[in-house]
């Protein structure tokens, strides 16, 4: 699931949390949710959290929403299972995400 919302604490700034099942099941749900998206934000603030399922579907999604919007401010928090964060480390994703990890 992802929840969008605009971070009303950064004027423009836009708040990207996702939850829940992350997997190649949700992904065109989570794809069309990300297709609402500005792409001309102030700053994006993504949240990873309370994963119940995930694969590489969603970090290769999520990897080209980051590349799209090419913005300097973007600012990623991750909160993954042990599995979740061996499946990033293993696919050499955590290495290009480090560029935007801020925990």
């Amino acid at each position: 699931m992802a929840e969008i919302q605009t971070d009303e604490k950064n004027a423009g700034g836009v708040r990207l949390t996702f939850s829940g099942d992350l997997s190649v099941v949700e992904i065109g749900q989570i794809y069309e949710q990300l297709k609402t998206v500005k792409r001309d934000a102030s700053q994006y603030r993504v949240v990873v959290n309370k994963v119940e399922n995930l694969d590489l579907s969603f970090f290769q999604l999520l990897y080209a929403f980051l590349l799209e919007v090419k913005n300097d401010e973007i600012h990623l928090t991750w909160d993954l299972p042990d599995e979740s964060k061996r499946i990033m480390a293993e696919s050499g994703l955590q290495s290009i995400f480090n560029q935007w990890t801020t925990n």
